[in-house]
């Protein structure tokens, strides 16, 4: 048997980036996006129990027995900060845990980028960034706090469920709020945010419609909002934000967006074929241009994608005005230098008929 701390040891020796574990069974970890076992590692139903009772507070021990399920965030001394997951499995307390890298420095991915910067200079507009869960929106979106910290005089406000990365102040001020502990859910979260008048709000999830309206009333009043929300390439990600509302809503909601959207980011996490243990990101990136606004509007979301290449090819000529990246070009970049294989970027496109695979037997 093996306390939390020693799991969390092993896991990381191994650069896993979670663990997931029930009593009694056998212990697994994430490494590269991938589950893998963890050997030789169990930990009883006692054990599990302790952990939790080190590591969560009261009220979150009260949300878990009430609703059964609860997610914090907390220290743990010679780790770093965790993010838990409790649940139940079979009548019995389970639980997830994902280590939050704490160096902002060595994470930007996205930054520095003098394109991206220049939005996050301004004053208002809405800013969605979206991925499958783990594939580091949540990173994404803490290097553009860490630069506006850096650069701006900001109250920043963000909604969290839980909060993962703690900021401190330096040119900017930070209020941040968790779910469930500090506010009840992230509508509750935002409308606080516009009696406390921030400069930006961060929320991380905006899947629910009234959460998103008030995530668009914020941005109307002259804030900055940066949310997360689930998705692949851009179109995909304007595409589930749009449909997930009844179709009697749509078109007021298509207008509000295309209104006050700015910039839409996608992220993926991308293996790399020289080490098993190594993903990079890579992202999809549109500007809402006053072009992309009309296909908003007017619900044509099926010529996105192509005016995005096109913008992404004007930029690689050189032409600076419009911001735009696609995850297909990024794939195709990595696969020409031999730095990941053919079956991980057919895997990762969105066109996939432009990384054929071998046929089998050839």
């Amino acid at each position: 048997m093996a306390d939390f701390k020693q799991v969390c040891e092993a896991a990381k020796k191994i650069k896993a980036s979670d663990v997931h574990i029930v009593s009694d069974e056998q212990i697994y970890c994430r490494v590269n996006g991938k589950i893998v076992p963890l050997p030789d590692m169990l930990m009883s139903q006692k054990e599990v129990k302790q952990s939790i009772l080190d590591t969560s507070s009261p009220k979150a021990l009260a949300i878990l027995g009430k609703q059964k399920h609860v997610t914090y965030a907390a220290d743990i001394e010679d780790i770093g900060k965790v993010r838990f997951a409790l649940y139940f499995n079979r009548q019995e307390f389970a639980l997830s845990a994902r280590f939050i890298p704490d160096d902002l420095t060595k994470m930007l991915g996205l930054l520095p980028n003098p394109q991206i910067e220049s939005f996050l200079d301004q004053n208002r507009g809405l800013i969605l960034v979206g991925s499958p869960s783990g594939e580091g929106k949540s990173t994404t979106v803490a290097s553009m706090l860490n630069y506006i910290n850096n650069k701006h005089d900001r109250l920043i406000f963000t909604v969290e469920n839980p909060v993962e990365y703690v900021h401190k102040d330096n040119r900017s001020t930070f209020i941040q709020r968790s779910i469930p502990i500090d506010i009840v859910d992230f509508y509750d979260g935002l409308s606080e945010a516009a009696r406390i008048a921030p400069d930006i709000v961060v929320t991380d999830s905006i899947s629910y419609d009234d959460a998103f309206d008030q995530a668009l009333t914020l941005s109307e009043s002259g804030c900055m909002v940066i949310a997360l929300t689930e998705g692949g390439d851009c179109q995909q990600i304007i595409e589930r934000v749009i449909k997930s509302r009844k179709i009697e809503d749509q078109a007021s909601f298509r207008s509000r967006l295309a209104t006050q959207l700015m910039l839409t980011v996608g992220q993926r996490l991308c293996p790399m074929a020289v080490s098993s243990m190594t993903r990079v990101p890579i992202f999809d990136i549109m500007e809402n241009t006053q072009q992309s606004k009309i296909f908003i509007r007017n619900d044509n979301l099926t010529m996105f994608r192509t005016v995005q290449q096109e913008h992404e090819r004007a930029a690689s000529g050189g032409r600076t005005d419009t911001l735009a990246r696609t995850f297909d070009k990024q794939l195709q970049t990595l696969l020409a230098e031999g730095k990941i294989t053919r079956e991980t970027a057919y895997d990762l496109a969105v066109n996939k008929q432009s990384f054929p695979l071998p046929k089998k037997g050839v």
